[in-house]
């Protein structure tokens, strides 16, 4: 049985926690990258390791969710900034232009991603790998994830929803 479909305010409340949980990963992880990480020892008892990897995984997560396709699945709808944009303008709380002029900043901010040296395909992956769904995760998945390119994603998705 599929959830009701959600709100454009319960929607917006989601994108906006969202954004600010994005907001407070990347300022509490950009500190962390130049910190030293303990030589030889494994992430999960070398403690900036582990914390900046927690971030980095948070930041993964929430900047994938958020520029999602809308979907209605088994837990309801993809509390995505379309999926926000496409309600309101489906509700009259803005024109067709204005949502449509915010999808375009969206797959704008994702070219620039991937000019940027990100992919924003393998990042779906890797958060479907890591923190979704497979059993399956990569050696080191980290290392292949270039933070800076995802900080500035990040940043501009924040801005964009602030």
């Amino acid at each position: 049985m599929l959830a009701a479909m959600a709100s454009v305010n319960e929607l917006r409340r989601h994108v906006f926690d969202d954004a600010l949980d994005l907001a407070a990963c990347a300022g509490l992880v950009a500190p962390l990258v130049n910190l030293p990480m303990g030589t030889g020892m494994a992430v999960s008892v070398d403690p900036v390791g582990f914390i900046r990897r927690q971030f980095t995984l948070q930041m993964v997560l929430l900047v994938v969710r958020m520029h999602e396709q809308p979907r209605e699945g088994q837990t309801g709808t993809t509390a995505s900034i379309q999926a926000l944009l496409d309600a309101a303008a489906l509700e009259g709380r803005v024109s067709q232009e204005f949502r449509d002029a915010y999808v375009n900043v969206l797959e704008r901010m994702r070219a620039d991603y991937e000019n940027h040296g990100g992919n924003f395909r393998e990042l779906r992956s890797f958060r479907h790998a890591e923190l979704a769904h497979s059993i399956h995760r990569h050696e080191q998945p980290l290392d292949r994830l270039l933070l800076n390119p995802l900080w500035d994603f990040a940043h501009e998705t924040f801005d964009l929803v602030a």
